[in-house]
């Protein structure tokens, strides 16, 4: 049963589904170039930075959390962000971090390790704002409804 939850199981079926979602959005797109950017920019960079900057000004929602616990999962699931897979496998380029290159202005070298350390200190900061908000600020949407 625990074979299930093993990376060396989960693999081929992850890189699978990159495989059939590259070629569908090269299929649209007709260009891997344009599929990477409209995938980096359309549902990548612009939903998720809606979120965080929805959560760091306005009052705590049901989807902003479902929102932050997904993306959790999914790098945890995915073994990293499945849009650094597709965006990789698009542009033909195993070094793409995206965002994560804005480290090299901080002098960080942008390598596998520093952007685990990068997101798991960026987790945990977005989680601190949600806890603060939720349980210090009482800062909830009057209709808390899961869905």
């Amino acid at each position: 049963m625990h074979r299930f939850l093993t990376w060396e199981f989960r693999k081929p079926y992850i890189n699978k589904l990159v495989d059939f979602f590259c070629k569908v959005m090269t299929f649209i797109f007709r260009s891997e170039d344009i599929a990477g950017w409209v995938v980096c920019i359309f549902l990548h960079y612009y939903p998720y930075f809606y979120m965080l900057l929805s959560i760091m000004v306005y009052p705590i929602a049901p989807w902003m959390v479902w929102g932050f616990i997904i993306t959790y999962i999914s790098n945890i699931i995915f073994h990293g962000c499945v849009c650094f897979r597709i965006e990789r496998q698009l542009f033909h380029d195993k070094t793409w971090f995206g965002p994560y290159g804005i480290m090299e202005f901080w002098g960080t070298e942008v390598v596998t390790k520093n952007v685990i350390w990068a997101f798991n200190v960026w987790t945990k900061f977005m989680f601190a704002i949600i806890i603060f908000k939720f349980f210090v600020l009482k800062q909830v949407e009057p209709d808390f409804r899961l869905f």
